[in-house]
């Protein structure tokens, strides 16, 4: 089964961001990634554009926006290439990023995305979801049966296995595109 939304509410909340870079403000790197999400129906996009609307906050135009399929997004902000990846986009491309934060942050089942600016890593942005109330009796019920739950997701390994720990779930895979 998948995690979000299956047995996470799949509603996203912002609990960081951050900027590194003396470039953009910890406020830019969100309104950045608000910007290529504006039009996504995505559960993290629709994390950070609640968290813009909260803060009263306003996005730059970003033009020439496309999918990375089962990375992230990208597109074009003041002439500049911006992305937003998650932790395994950074890994495949050998680009540094901050793995301390990153474990704090994933360690607490938060969703972490990255903000690149012309391939430079300059931001992060964490959120977090809810473990549905009734999802640790429905993996207890498919064990009583015989059937061993298998949770598939897109998220990082530490996020899932917060989720999975908690409701007894062995067999994960994450960070799958």
């Amino acid at each position: 089964m998948d995690k979000t939304g299956t047995l996470t509410e799949g509603n996203f909340s912002v609990s960081t961001y951050k900027s590194f870079s003396d470039d953009y403000t910890d406020t830019e790197i969100l309104e950045y990634m608000g910007s290529l999400e504006k039009n996504s129906s995505h559960p993290l996009s629709i994390g950070v554009l609640k968290k813009l609307k909260e803060l009263n906050l306003n996005t730059p135009l970003a033009t020439d926006i496309t999918t990375i399929a089962g990375t992230g997004i990208e597109g074009t902000i003041l002439t500049k290439d911006v992305k937003i990846v998650s932790v395994a986009y950074l890994n495949r491309h050998a680009l540094d990023y901050d793995k301390k934060l990153f474990s704090d942050l994933s360690s607490k089942g938060n969703s972490v995305s990255f903000l690149l600016v012309e391939n430079k890593n300059v931001g992060i942005v964490a959120q977090g979801d809810q473990i549905k109330p009734e999802a640790k009796s429905m993996i207890e019920a498919l064990k009583k049966q015989g059937i061993k739950p298998v949770m598939l997701t897109g998220d990082n390994r530490q996020a899932a296995a917060v989720v999975a720990n908690h409701l007894g779930i062995e067999d994960v895979h994450a960070e799958l595109l």
